[in-house]
């Protein structure tokens, strides 16, 4: 994965702030309970998306260290 800051990154930094969103990608849930607690799919892949490229970052910042 780049570390490109994309546009969908920004929607999965944002998605990450909205109640519930991190718990649902944490901790699965059934289709029901996500629209009982106002989660949506969309919300919790743009999350995960965030995540892994702040992982990305991370490594990157890491390995540039070690030169």
């Amino acid at each position: 994965m780049s570390v490109r800051l994309s546009m969908k990154v920004i929607r999965g930094i944002i998605a990450l702030g909205r109640p519930g969103v991190s718990y649902a990608i944490n901790h699965p849930m059934d289709r029901e309970q996500m629209k009982k607690e106002g989660i949506f799919y969309k919300d919790v892949d743009d999350g995960i998306r965030a995540l892994e490229w702040a992982a990305a970052v991370k490594l990157r910042e890491q390995s540039k260290g070690n030169l």
